[in-house]
């Protein structure tokens, strides 16, 4: 679960915060801020640009081919991605990878 995740799932308990922990949850909220490697803003906005044509399932390969970029490269840069909860992981040969709904919904510049 992400920290944004997991502020939505609290929200619904806000009214029953004590001051200190209104003050808390707030200064929370406000540091939360989506932040991207320059690699990792790059690949979650082709995989956005590029969902219907690969339906939403992507390999490494592919989307370094897409973005002129090593696979080696494309991986690493996907991890932060996942624990940050824009991409989910799938198991196989090759292995892919997907957006999620906060992927899917997220702005880019």
């Amino acid at each position: 679960m992400t920290m944004k995740q997991f502020l939505e799932e609290i929200s619904i308990y806000e009214k029953s915060f004590t001051p200190e922990a209104a003050e808390f949850y707030e200064n929370l909220k406000n540091n939360l801020k989506q932040t991207f490697t320059e690699n990792g803003a790059k690949i979650l906005k082709c995989m956005q640009n590029n969902i219907e044509p690969y339906l939403n399932i992507f390999s490494s390969k592919q989307l370094g081919e897409l973005l002129f970029m090593p696979p080696r490269s494309v991986s690493g840069s996907i991890k932060k991605l996942i624990t940050d909860g824009y991409i989910e992981k799938h198991p196989g040969n090759p292995i892919t990878y997907s957006l999620t709904t906060l992927g899917k919904e997220v702005k880019l510049d």
